[in-house]
């Protein structure tokens, strides 16, 4: 009862304060108790969202990072509707300027809504998630963030790059982690004098020294190309993707030492040539 009491008492004395108070000086002060409460609550909404995403996810990081983006613009868009009901601003009046103004809104925001609904697409299509080494836009990186309308990667060279969710999804997208295993080809061209087949076993022989070449697929040479000054062969190895970086210095630097040792000559440089993704066994 004395709770009961007190409860009223303390409404009725909010409720005459405020009946003292200027009214521009009390939608001012409304919309601050809004803004500090609606931000709390975002806050509260978002740790709980939070905390349930490894359950709805399945610990997926793109789907936890989309959906708490998501979940914090919507609560700030609800924030924002009651401040401007309290401004005395009607939705339905609104709505209809927008209507009105459809036309010229639109054009306006014709990028940031292609880059929204691109960023759909890619939540729907999963080409990426968060963590994947791959290539957008012409750029090559590991996905940092995957936002509703921006994608950020970090370069090879360090760089934090943004792109539009458009570009990403308007050219070629290439995800060097979507399988356990990536091929390395290095091309490596012998001398007319020098034998194949003692070339041949050389790579071979390269490869089996390197901890990061699998052993299956096997390591395979085949001779890729007949020139004036003598063939050409390929070296095809695999390795796991965590490695394929480290993987490639040290195959090129043992498939010289090996073709150094037997007295074999070289005429062209050891590039890769061919880079491709599979899934190992």
């Amino acid at each position: 009862m004395a709770l009961h009491e007190g409860l009223r008492d303390g409404f009725e004395a909010w409720s005459a304060w405020r009946e003292g108070v200027p009214d521009p000086a009390l939608v001012v002060f409304d919309i601050v108790v809004i803004l500090v409460v609606g931000s709390l609550l975002v806050r509260l909404l978002r740790f709980a969202t939070e905390r349930l995403m490894p359950v709805a996810t399945a610990g997926d990081k793109t789907l936890r990072t989309f959906f708490l983006h998501s979940v914090g613009t919507a609560a700030w868009l609800v924030i924002v509707l009651v401040v401007l009901n309290r401004l005395g601003i009607q939705l339905a009046a609104l709505l209809g300027g927008v209507a009105i103004g459809g036309f010229v809104l639109g054009f306006a925001l014709k990028d940031a809504l292609a880059n929204l609904a691109a960023g759909f697409l890619l939540l729907v299509n999963r080409p990426f998630g968060v963590g994947d080494h791959v290539v957008l836009a012409g750029q090559e990186g590991r996905v940092l963030h995957i936002g509703m309308a921006l994608t950020a990667i970090d370069t090879l060279d360090g760089a934090h790059l943004t792109i539009p969710n458009n570009q990403v999804l308007g050219a070629a997208i290439v995800n060097h982690s979507r399988f356990p295993a990536r091929r390395i080809a290095l091309d490596v061209g012998i001398h007319s004098s020098d034998p194949v087949d003692e070339a041949v076993s050389g790579l071979l022989e390269a490869a089996g020294g390197v901890d990061a070449v699998l052993e299956t697929p096997v390591p395979r040479v085949v001779v890729q190309e007949l020139t004036s000054e003598g063939p050409i062969l390929r070296l095809f190895v695999w390795v796991k993707n965590a490695d394929f970086l480290d993987a490639q210095n040290d195959i090129r630097r043992a498939a010289k030492r090996a073709l150094d040792a037997r007295g074999l000559r070289t005429n062209t440089a050891l590039v890769e040539v061919d880079v491709k993704e599979r899934q190992a066994g």
